[in-house]
């Protein structure tokens, strides 16, 4: 590749940042492209990246770092464009998630979660995260 535009779809410093800077490192020190430059377009789970992703005409070669947060950012603001409009081209990390409830809670399995929500889902408090990101349950 001559060149190659790398959007990540957050602020300087995330996690999407630290990914593309990564590829861009790789790339250019194996001297597998020329000049590689990273973007950030923070906002809205990643949806504000992704829709200039999917509708900018680049002038360059051009890659999206995608991650847990952007799917569920798409999901959760009901974004008009979608992953759909973009294709999967190479996984280079996977998201290992977890849900956790501090150690006094009386909450102790997926059933016992699952049952204070079907109870009462007003009971249950979440937190944490950006817009679609992983998130932390407080009993209420």
């Amino acid at each position: 590749m001559k060149s190659l535009h790398i959007l990540a779809p957050s602020s300087p410093g995330s996690g999407y940042d630290q990914l593309a800077r990564t590829i861009q490192q790789v790339l250019q020190e194996k001297k597998l492209s020329g000049p590689v430059e990273v973007q950030n377009v923070a906002g809205g789970g990643g949806t504000v990246g992704l829709s200039q992703f999917v509708t900018t005409r680049p002038r360059h070669p051009s890659a999206l770092v995608v991650g847990f947060a952007l799917v569920g950012g798409v999901l959760t603001t009901k974004s008009a464009v979608t992953l759909d409009q973009a294709v999967p081209v190479a996984r280079l990390m996977g998201d290992v998630d977890a849900i956790v409830v501090p150690t006094n809670s009386e909450i102790k399995t997926m059933a016992d979660l699952v049952e204070r929500l079907k109870a009462d889902p007003s009971k249950v408090a979440w937190a944490g995260g950006s817009i679609g990101g992983m998130i932390t349950l407080r009993q209420a």
